[in-house]
C-alpha cells in the first residue's frame, strides 16, 4: 500500500466522484478503480459504495480518519527534517502594506537571501486589516504591520518603531524649518496611503490633540506614489525615514523633523495563535526582532 493510494482513497472521499480523484492525482479512471479495489482487497472490507453518488461504507468512514491522520503526519515530514538539519529552507509568506514592505522589509529580505540563499520570502502587499484575515486563514506565517492591534486568536508583537518624518516641498513655507511643532501643520493638506487607514486614524486623533485636522486630499499605493505627488500636487505628508533616500534631491524634497514623540510608528508582527512555525519563518522573525529598539517617552531610541 503506497501513500499516493490513500490520497486517491480521501480524494474519493471529498468528491464522492472516482472521475474526480483521478483528475486531482493525474490518473485515469481506471487506475483509481484500480488502486481502489487493491486496497480493499489488502484490507478485507468493501470501502467504497460503488453507487451514485460515490460513497463510504461505515468501514470506510473508519478507514478515511486513519487515512487522513497517516497523510497529515506524511505532509509533516520535510518541516521536521529541514528542522532537524537546522538550516531554513523553502519559503516564509508575509502580508505588509507597501510603506513597510518596499523599504524595511525589502532591506532586511537583502540580507536574509544572502545568509540564506535557498530560502525565498514571498511578500503580499494588503491593506492592513486584510492582513489579520490572511494569517488566521493560513495564507501567509505572519503579517508585519503598522499599529498592531491584539486580537482574539493572534499573537501580537511590537518589534520595532519607524520614525516619521514630514516631507514637502522645497519651495513650501515649513521647508525653511529644521523641526517643527505639530501646531505648524494647521491648515495643511495632506497625502496617504489607501492601505494603511489605520496609521491615519491615529495620527489624526495625535493633530487634534493640537487643533490640527488630518485633510487626507490624494491616497495613493505606496511611499514612491506620495513624494511624486508631494512634488507635484504641492501637498505634506508624513513618510517612514528609510523612505527617504536620493528621491528627496532628484525631486526637490525637503525633510522636517516633527517635535512631538508621537510621530514614531510600531511596526508589528502577527501570527495565528497557536500555529506551528517553520524554522524559516522563525529565522525571519529572529532577524526583525533585531533589527530597532523600542522608543522611549522622548522619542529618542
Amino acid at each position: 500500500m503506497h501513500i499516493e493510494t490513500l490520497k486517491v482513497f480521501c480524494d474519493i472521499a471529498a468528491t464522492g466522484s472516482f472521475s474526480a480523484a483521478a483528475e486531482r492525482n493525474l490518473l485515469t479512471q481506471s487506475a483509481v478503480s484500480q488502486k481502489m479495489r487493491g486496497l480493499e482487497k489488502h484490507f478485507g472490507v468493501q470501502l467504497i459504495d460503488r453507487g451514485k453518488p460515490v460513497s463510504l461504507t461505515d468501514e470506510g468512514r473508519v478507514f478515511l480518519k486513519s487515512a487522513e491522520r497517516i497523510l497529515d503526519a506524511y505532509g509533516e515530514i520535510p518541516e521536521r527534517l529541514l528542522k532537524a538539519s537546522g538550516v531554513p529552507r523553502g519559503e516564509v509568506r508575509v502580508a505588509t502594506v507597501p510603506n513597510i514592505g518596499l523599504y524595511d522589509l525589502a532591506e532586511v529580505r537583502a540580507g536574509f537571501a544572502e545568509k540564506y540563499p535557498s530560502l525565498v520570502v514571498k511578500t503580499s502587499y494588503l491593506a492592513w486589516e486584510h492582513g489579520y484575515e490572511a494569517v488566521a486563514e493560513d495564507q501567509v506565517d505572519f503579517a508585519l504591520v503598522p499599529y498592531p492591534e491584539k486580537r482574539e486568536g493572534f499573537t501580537v508583537e511590537t518589534v520595532w518603531h519607524e520614525k516619521l518624518v514630514l516631507v514637502c516641498p522645497k519651495t513650501h513655507r515649513l521647508a525653511r524649518h529644521g523641526v517643527v511643532n505639530v501646531r505648524d501643520l494647521r491648515g495643511e493638506r495632506f497625502v496617504w496611503y489607501a492601505a494603511d487607514r489605520v496609521s491615519s486614524v491615529v495620527l489624526e486623533e495625535i493633530l487634534k490633540k493640537a487643533n490640527v485636522d488630518l485633510d487626507i486630499v490624494i491616497q495613493v499605493r505606496n511611499p514612491d506614489a506620495a513624494k511624486r505627488a508631494i512634488a507635484i500636487e504641492g501637498v505634506v505628508g508624513f513618510l517612514p525615514e528609510s523612505s527617504i533616500h536620493d528621491e528627496a534631491q532628484e525631486l526637490s524634497l525637503s525633510v522636517v523633523e516633527l517635535s512631538s514623540a508621537d510621530f514614531w510608528l510600531p511596526i508589528g508582527i502577527v501570527r495565528k495563535k497557536g500555529a506551528e512555525m517553520s524554522l524559516a519563518a522563525a529565522e525571519l522573525i529572529t532577524v526583525l526582532r533585531d533589527r530597532g529598539e523600542p522608543v522611549d517617552a522622548s522619542g529618542d531610541k
